[in-house]
């Protein structure tokens, strides 16, 4: 007979973070765990920067398997964005197993064979909220309530402590009910499952919005609010404890595989992708400031701004092509309070939010209406740099004629690597990546002409020729810059031990080797870490 896998996702679990708290006593489960398991550190490689872990387990696929290597898509024609949803099929289609999931991200449940429920607080779940059956939805609902963290699940939350505690426990109180719906899902709903499989999200959510508490080094460990920050992603990590003690417990006949697709640290891009990269171009292209930034933010290099605004609010009123405290900028301001314009003009001041353009929170898209007049320019990114070259063939206005593609990023290379910290004057670029260099007239819309290692998390730069760019606030203090993800197996044939370093595409063919599948005819990336 066949033994049942268990395999539990932890999304955005730094590892490092658990070793300490086992050193300190304070996992005791993890410690059992990882002592009685074959233990492998996850490598995502270069395929983190896609920021698709998740897209790339639900569909057993690496970025050149199903050319998808960016959430945001490019539309060459219009210039316009958007973020898109999964495109591809996932690996649980037509397999011949009685299969339950719960809050898979980016697994699409609709007209499948498995049985479960997506999207209930999924971080970032690429699908639209399903269930399978669809009265699942209500029973769950009707049971456990809904997800209690919902506001907090892209929290930003540092420059208030009262909403770093709330976001804290709200995040530990999500994670117990998610244990709760999990066990009652896999024990007492559907019991008869083969393969089950489970992804938690506070952990992303929670080193997004709390890492600083934890990071001795980073930049806002000593504002106020850094011990509370610190204290809950600490109690999420004795929850997560709680909840694998209990299934383990739960389920002791079972093969049980633990795992995160990728490491958490601290975030080394959103302020540089997001609003400082695409200024820099802006004002090297134009010759003019878009971005006018608070005095408050120059003093504090990004460490104090209004607790009571979210950082979105807090940027886009401070963007215009003239400033918000000249003299036609308070009139420009005054106007749109009294409603005698619709919307202010990019060349005026104030920039401001559009809900019903699904990016207008990124300050970057803003400097979309000068996309068509730029050689080059910034792309919406969650991680690395991304610049686009406007392409003569290949987009609608094009400049740049392929002849002279490689001489423009070269100048734009030795632009770049002019930049420096605002605070400490180190180099903010680590390297540089041509991802298409081989055929730009076939990138896709997914693809950037060059990419952009940072170096640290700046928030402010400075150049010769432009002089200071920013500083603007801290936006999300953690990102995906660990080292590695992990996974566990217990019950397997394997001794305890730890296997060293394998690829994070390796979980899918893992789950599918444990139960006896046929991992397939190349369809599925990376191999079994059964194997060798």
């Amino acid at each position: 007979m066949k033994k049942r896998v268990l395999a539990i996702g932890l999304d955005g679990f730094e590892i490092s973070v658990a070793l300490k708290m086992i050193d300190d006593g304070k996992l005791p489960y993890l410690a059992k765990m990882i002592s009685n398991s074959a233990f492998f550190k996850l490598d995502h490689g270069d395929a983190r920067s896609t920021g698709l872990a998740w897209e790339h387990f639900s569909t057993g696929q690496d970025p050149d398997s199903y050319k998808k290597w960016s959430a945001i898509d490019f539309n060459p024609d219009t210039y316009s964005v958007e973020q898109s949803s999964t495109r591809s099929r996932s690996f649980t289609v037509g397999l011949p197993v009685k299969m339950v999931t719960f809050d898979v991200p980016y697994l699409s449940l609709d007209g499948s064979d498995v049985l479960g429920m997506s999207n209930w607080g999924a971080h970032d779940p690429g699908v639209k909220r399903s269930a399978n059956p669809p009265e699942l939805l209500d029973e769950i609902n009707t049971r456990f309530g809904a997800y209690p963290a919902t506001k907090f699940i892209y929290g930003f939350v540092w420059p208030s402590i009262k909403k770093t505690k709330q976001m804290a426990n709200d995040l530990v109180e999500a994670a117990k009910k998610r244990s709760e719906i999990i066990e009652w899902l896999f024990a007492d709903r559907y019991p008869d499952w083969e393969i089950a499989i489970a992804v938690t999200s506070e952990h992303h959510s929670g080193i997004e919005a709390l890492w600083y508490g934890m990071d001795e080094n980073h930049p806002l460990h000593h504002v106020p609010s850094a011990n509370a920050a610190r204290k809950g992603l600490e109690d999420l990590y004795v929850e997560t404890d709680k909840m694998l003690a209990s299934l383990a417990k739960k389920f002791p006949d079972v093969t049980m595989l633990t795992f995160s697709m990728h490491g958490m640290g601290a975030n080394d891009a959103d302020v540089a992708s997001m609003i400082l990269l695409p200024e820099f171009l802006h004002q090297r292209s134009f010759g003019t400031p878009f971005l006018h930034p608070r005095k408050e933010w120059i003093l504090s290099n990004g460490r104090r701004m209004n607790p009571n605004m979210d950082w979105t609010q807090a940027i886009l009123p401070r963007m215009g092509r003239r400033s918000p405290d000249s003299f036609m900028g308070i009139i420009d301001r005054l106007r749109q309070k009294l409603g005698l314009v619709e919307k202010a003009s990019p060349f005026g001041a104030p920039v401001r939010f559009d809900a019903k353009q699904s990016l207008s929170w990124m300050p970057l898209i803003h400097y979309q209406l000068f996309w068509p007049e730029m050689e080059a320019f910034a792309m919406p990114a969650y991680y690395e740099g991304q610049i686009r070259v406007n392409l003569k063939g290949r987009e609608a206005q094009g400049i740049v004629a392929l002849e002279d593609y490689n001489k423009v990023l070269e100048k734009l290379e030795r632009d770049l690597a002019g930049l420096t910290d605002f605070e400490t004057g180190r180099p903010v670029v680590s390297r540089f990546e041509r991802p298409v260099k081989n055929d730009p007239m076939a990138a896709n819309s997914t693809q950037c002409d060059l990419r952009i290692v940072w170096k640290n998390h700046s928030v402010g730069f400075k150049h010769s020729e432009t002089g200071a760019i920013g500083p603007v606030p801290h936006r999300r203090p953690g990102g995906h810059t660990g080292e590695f993800g992990y996974a566990t197996l217990e019950n397997t044939d394997l001794k305890n031990g730890d296997y060293g370093t394998r690829s994070s595409f390796d979980v899918v063919p893992t789950i599918l080797d444990l139960y006896g599948l046929n991992i397939g005819d190349n369809s599925i990336s990376g191999r079994s870490l059964l194997n060798d």
